[in-house]
């Protein structure tokens, strides 16, 4: 074969393989997208404790991934308020892995003691709570550690719900206190 043969048996080659790169890359891109687009639904939340120093529950949320590439979260941090007053932050080191085209639930262990929050928030603030659950905010700053293929990717969001529908969720009967 001579050069020129190839030259262009090379050059032909090198062509497909650059094509091929390209095609693969915007392919990632786009399903990186879809992935940016995901939502986190509240699902349901399982009190284990309540009393009057400790309210001990798992709160469940549902992660929807639009995009067909999987990825895991590798760890979860949550500030949480209720009306804005800060009340705890809740740190999770369990690993999920969140599938494509699919929708993953993720646990998160609530713990606090009511005692502190109610001194922060007041009776008022309180009194409010209780006698309009519709009106009393619940906001989480998530902020999820993840891994996608060998990249780590920091997700900031910001979740927020009411007091009723987060009880409406209660799939167990509260414990008395």
């Amino acid at each position: 074969m001579n050069n020129k043969k190839l030259y262009i048996i090379l050059g032909s080659i090198a062509f497909v393989l650059i094509g091929v790169a390209i095609a693969v890359y915007f392919y990632i891109q786009k399903q990186i997208d879809k992935i940016l687009a995901y939502t986190i639904d509240f699902k349901k939340a399982s009190p284990k404790k309540i009393s009057l120093d400790l309210i001990d529950f798992d709160l469940w949320l549902n992660i929807n991934n639009p995009s067909s590439l999987t990825y895991d979260i590798i760890s979860q941090e949550y500030k949480v308020y209720i009306n804005n007053v800060y009340l705890t932050t809740i740190k999770n080191n369990i690993k999920y892995t969140i599938k494509g085209n699919a929708t993953t639930p993720i646990g998160i262990n609530v713990k606090f003691d009511p005692t502190q929050f109610i001194a922060k928030l007041g009776g008022a603030g309180l009194a409010a709570i209780i006698s309009n659950p519709t009106k009393t905010t619940l906001t989480l700053d998530m902020k999820l550690k993840t891994k996608f293929f060998f990249y780590p990717v920091d997700i900031e969001y910001k979740y927020e719900t009411n007091i009723k529908e987060l009880t409406s969720g209660i799939e167990n009967k509260l414990p008395s206190i």
